[in-house]
């Protein structure tokens, strides 16, 4: 018989449920239901400081010229979350300051594209922004929950790196939640958790999950990309979002992520008594860790309405080969 839970018995993201993703179907309702939660929760948060969030939000962008011609074609692109200065005064309430999860990597923005210093600066400068606001506000931060698509060796991938260029070009805080442990990471310098394709070594710093903010402020030479990466054993950090005015407020995201598992047709995919599916794409580490949270999860099985309980017995890591 399945054990199974409607509370995510994982501190962070539940192994189990991205890897049935992984081997099936069903991350886009995922991500639609996530980026509902995320727009709800930031909402609560947010408003009483004077931000407006909504999934709506859009910007008109010019894409580079072609040789020989003074324009390119003009086309829009979307924010799965968008965070508007929905009261542009300084009146604002104080904002909450956090503290953010642990940094595994800090370092200037043209670093974190794929393309050299040249080319970004040089895309950044002629791209055009228009952010065709028809709400009170500019935008000032866009989050981006990254599916497989936009990754490496997905099909909008290009698309989705151009799209990086234009959000930080256009002075806008970006923040990127990468959950999908099975293709590289979008963001440039971070160590890769997948085997190599040829020697089958991995990195023994890589982490399974990120989360990515980009603070084009006071501008793109000065801003940095700060990463914060996570496994299995984790949870998901909270982190500290810029807004604007210098302003910056702590969210947990890990609280929408939870909302989102404990519904029926999610919660329900995942059976605990079962190893995760392409389990082989874990390193060791994260697979000693799930065996034993399994282990765990079996002891309470009575219990599992709540959760999740702390693991036992776990031995340190000996490495990731």
């Amino acid at each position: 018989m399945p054990l199974q839970s409607r509370v995510n018995q994982y501190p962070g993201v539940n192994a189990h449920l991205q890897s049935y993703y992984q081997a099936n179907t069903g991350w886009v309702g995922f991500h639609q239901a996530y980026i509902m939660q995320l727009e709800a929760t930031l909402q609560e948060v947010l408003r009483p400081y004077g931000y407006l969030v909504d999934n709506t939000t859009s910007m008109q962008i010019k894409e580079l010229p072609t040789d020989g011609e003074d324009a390119g074609r003009p086309y829009k692109i979307f924010a799965d979350v968008g965070i508007r200065d929905f009261v542009p005064t300084k009146e604002h309430p104080p904002i909450i300051y956090g503290t953010g999860g642990v940094v595994a990597l800090e370092m200037p923005i043209w670093e974190s594209v794929h393309v050299d210093e040249e080319h970004f600066l040089r895309a950044i400068a002629i791209r055009e922004m228009n952010p065709e606001d028809k709400r009170p506000g500019r935008i000032v931060t866009w989050l981006e929950v990254l599916s497989p698509s936009n990754k490496p060796g997905g099909s909008d991938y290009p698309t989705y790196l151009e799209k990086r260029i234009s959000v930080i070009g256009a002075g806008i805080n970006l923040i990127e939640l990468d959950f999908i442990h099975w293709r590289g990471p979008v963001v440039a310098g971070l160590p890769h958790y997948l085997s190599h394709p040829r020697t089958g070594e991995r990195d023994s710093d890589a982490m399974p999950y990120y989360i990515a903010v980009t603070n084009p402020h006071p501008t793109i030479y000065d801003g940095k990309a700060t990463i914060y990466t996570f496994g299995p054993a984790e949870a998901i950090p909270v982190i500290t979002i810029p807004l604007a005015r210098d302003e910056k407020v702590g969210f947990d995201f890990g609280d929408p992520y939870r909302k989102t598992f404990s519904a029926d047709a999610r919660a329900y995919l995942v059976d605990y008594e079962q190893l995760p599916e392409e389990f082989a794409t874990y390193n060791k580490r994260d697979q000693g860790y799930i065996r034993a949270l399994m282990g765990t999860i079996a002891h309470h099985q009575d219990e599992l309405d709540q959760g999740p309980f702390p693991v036992e017995d776990l031995k340190p890591p000996n490495g990731n080969e």
